[in-house]
């Protein structure tokens, strides 16, 4: 569906490797999709796209800091964290982070306003009132795929 979503987008694509790796492996984590990524493009700038919540959890995931040694951070405010003072008061308490990485954390938060649409509130908008709810909010190919294949549906 994310291929369908970016087809008409100039210079976008949808990498599958961590998706493949994940089937293979028990588990899939950023850092070794970044390292696969590096090798392969390795002067290519990468940008790591999260919400704010996947922020304030960052500190969390395998070889965090590593991480952003290779990748720069795009971080999107959602709530809770409408603010970067409340995402920062709450990244601080983990106790992980250096002022100095709190200050790259700051310079990494963008005002950018996005949709607060989730994947989880257009399923169930889905479930309960139908595709064609949502025609608004999705891209056309999508929808028709959402259309053929029938998902998220109501079990019945």
């Amino acid at each position: 569906m994310i291929s369908l979503a970016v087809r008409d987008v100039p210079g976008a694509g949808v990498w599958l490797d961590e998706v493949d790796r994940a089937s293979h492996d028990s588990s899939s984590f950023t850092i070794d999709t970044l390292r696969r990524l590096r090798t392969l493009r390795s002067g290519a700038p990468i940008t790591l796209l999260i919400g704010a919540d996947q922020a304030v959890a960052f500190h969390k995931w395998k070889s965090a800091r590593d991480i952003l040694a290779l990748a720069s951070v795009l971080v999107v405010l959602r709530e809770p964290f409408g603010s970067a003072d409340a995402l920062l008061a709450e990244m601080r308490r983990s106790s992980f982070w250096t002022n100095d990485e709190l200050a790259m954390w700051r310079r990494s938060i963008t005002s950018a306003s996005l949709d607060s649409v989730s994947a989880t509130s257009i399923r169930e908008r889905i479930r309960t009132h139908g595709v064609q709810s949502v025609s608004d909010t999705i891209a056309p190919a999508v929808l028709d795929y959402i259309r053929q294949h029938k998902l998220y549906e109501p079990s019945r």
